[in-house]
């Protein structure tokens, strides 16, 4: 300019100026208007001393917010979050609990799950926090990205625009090429998201399209949900798509897992889905997918869905090819229905049960209390979650029951607690639906997964019967359980209802019980005592496969097994070492003859596995 001799002119000024050079001087011009330097609040309303808010913000009870701060419009801050001085979070902003921000800038629409911890930070729109995500001072994260599980962002880090970050990962240099675009939908769980944020109508759409078109036109399948709105919200969008591509849909209305599996067999349609709230986290949707026998579906299964939703190939039908929506409206009765008639009331009532019915759903327990009530068992129920141990075991004594029963609130888990207030669950659970297999189905073969205790074995040659191991994935477990048809094979059926159905397995538990006349009490002590021990440890994705290779290839003695992950058989006990599908871990379970053997045998494959790790 000079050069060219163009003219250069000043201004004089008194207002506010500050030249944003760097992310110091972007951070000291929001400090400045807290100091007063420039006035830029209007808009809001200073709800206490130094702490402005927009229109439409919620701020829930025991969320602790310091000033100077401002919030802006349309946000959620949820209980137990802690905002402390100097941070501005702009518009659409939501917050879940035991999350703590100090002296940050978050700008619009973002979303941060509980437990996180952001220091000193930027985080740009429509980025994503999972929970105990923690990032600090001079970190700045850039628009839609995605930051998983327990990560840490270390001081000073950069991150660009539409990235990934692991679970667990511990990011400690800038990303700026590259991306983890992510191919998947479905986890070791089956489909799970944040309402709104990871679960849209349109998501859901464009899935329940991608999902039919797996299907042959006119084919039939079934949705349900629980009576959540945002659960029926996803169905009724999800059910949409389904009817674009020409498949005709049964709405089961709001029912339970269990019920939607009942009904796959019952109506013979192809498959089904139910959507339900997470039992952690009631902003989370998780649905769950069925195959034609009712059981989750295969990965196999899984990957058609995820490969037609992402290339979006499915077919589309005319409007005259569109199938209709079938509203059925009283298919829990039905359900009910046929539990009962496949137990023998008379002998329940010949010897009924006091029971204490407890479940964190209103719905499941206005479905179990009248049906033992009509085979004649004295029912007591309330509602509380299963870490009410002291409350549970109060009401067996106050009632005089024979036994506590929890259902959790999708129908499917079911728990038990004795008179003794002895919680009957997970293994021990499965070594008592396994023995009251053997003992009531001669020559009976039961399905368990490869993590279970051996002492189902033992049991099993007891009485005769055989055990029969999978892999730990629950379509695993269903498809050999269900590996005839559910409804003619009634061995089948009955180890599924005892461990798929909770309201199903309790009948069934019961009528055993008073068809031998034999307390819980009595029966728990057929099964021997075991001793095992479930692990993690951090493993990065990268070398999960190392792992696995030097684990099988060391010279031992031991025994090794195949079948999920790698399972290594000691005279003492056994240990499975078996990587995480959604997870940078492996995950060692063991099973010794003594608490601490199978203790010291976990121990002893995590100090392998962390030299591995170490050994680059």
């Amino acid at each position: 300019m000079l050069k060219k001799k163009d003219p250069i002119y000043g201004f004089v000024t008194r207002d506010y100026w500050c030249d944003i050079g760097d992310l110091q001087a972007y951070l000291q011009a929001h400090y400045d208007i807290f100091q007063g330097k420039i006035n830029l609040l209007n808009d809001y309303t200073e709800i206490k001393k130094g702490i402005w808010v927009g229109s439409g913000t919620l701020i829930e009870p025991n969320a602790l917010i310091s000033g100077p701060c401002i919030i802006g419009n349309n946000c959620r801050i949820s209980t137990s979050t802690v905002i402390e001085d100097m941070c501005v979070i702009g518009d659409n902003n939501v917050i879940e609990g035991e999350t703590s921000i100090k002296r940050s800038i978050i700008w619009d629409n973002n979303y941060i799950e509980y437990g996180s911890q952001i220091r000193g930070a930027i985080i740009c729109n429509k980025v994503n926090f999972k929970h105990y995500v923690s990032i600090f001072e001079n970190a700045v994260i850039g628009d839609k990205c995605i930051v998983n599980e327990r990560a840490i962002i270390k001081p000073g880090i950069k991150i660009w625009p539409q990235k990934t970050i692991d679970p667990l990962a511990i990011v400690d240099r800038n990303i700026v090429w590259g991306s983890k675009h992510n191919k998947t939908i479905f986890g070791e769980n089956g489909l799970s998201g944040i309402i709104n944020v990871d679960i849209s109508p349109e998501f859901a759409a464009r899935l329940g399209a991608a999902y039919g078109s797996i299907f042959k036109k006119g084919s039939k399948v079934v949705v349900s949900s629980t009576t959540s709105n945002s659960a029926r919200m996803f169905k009724h969008a999800f059910a949409s798509g389904i009817l674009s591509v020409g498949v005709e849909v049964f709405n089961l209305s709001s029912l339970l897992t269990p019920i939607s599996r009942h009904a796959i067999n019952f109506l013979s349609v192809e498959g089904g889905i139910h959507v339900k709230l997470s039992n952690d986290n009631p902003n989370k949707l998780r649905v769950d997918f069925m195959d034609s026998k009712g059981a989750s579906i295969s990965r196999v299964t899984e990957r058609k869905i995820e490969n037609a939703f992402f290339r979006e190939d499915f077919r589309r039908c005319s409007g005259e090819e569109i199938s209709r929506l079938n509203n059925i409206t009283d298919f829990k009765n039905y359900y009910v229905r046929s539990i009962l008639n496949d137990v023998n009331i008379d002998a329940i009532r010949t010897f009924p049960q006091k029971i204490c019915i407890i479940s964190p759903s209103d719905f499941v327990i206005s479905l179990v209390v009248p049906m033992l009530q009509d085979i004649g068992c004295k029912v007591a129920s309330f509602s509380s979650a299963f870490n009410a141990h002291d409350k549970i075991v109060e009401e067996i004594e106050k009632n005089n029951a024979d036994f506590a029963a929890f259902i959790d609130s999708n129908g499917e888990t079911l728990s038990l607690i004795d008179k003794s207030g002895n919680i009957i669950n997970d293994d021990l659970f499965l070594s008592l639906t396994s023995l009251i297999m053997f003992k009531n189905i001669a020559n009976s073969k039961v399905v368990v997964p490869i993590t279970a205790p051996s002492v189902i074995e033992s049991l099993a040659k007891k009485y005769n019967g055989n055990v029969l191991r999978t892999k730990t994935s629950p379509h695993a477990v269903m498809e050999q359980m269900l590996n005839h048809n559910l409804l003619k094979n009634k061995e089948n059926a009955y180890q599924f209802s005892l461990n798929f159905d909770a309201l199903a397995g309790l009948v069934k538990i019961i009528e055993y019980l008073c068809k031998n006349k034999t307390p819980l009490t009595e029966i728990m002590e057929e099964i021997p005592a075991f001793y095992v021990s479930k692990k993690k440890i951090f493993c990065p994705w990268e070398l999960k496969g190392k792992v696995m290779r030097t684990l099988i290839t060391e010279k031992s003695d031991e025994k090794v097994e195949l079948l999920d992950g790698v399972k290594f058989i000691m005279e003492n006990g056994w240990v499975l070492v078996l990587p995480d599908a959604d997870m940078p871990l492996c995950r060692v379970y063991s099973e010794g003859d003594t608490p601490q053997i199978a203790e010291s045998i976990s121990e002893k494959y995590l100090t392998k596995i962390r030299t591995i790790i170490n050994t680059r």
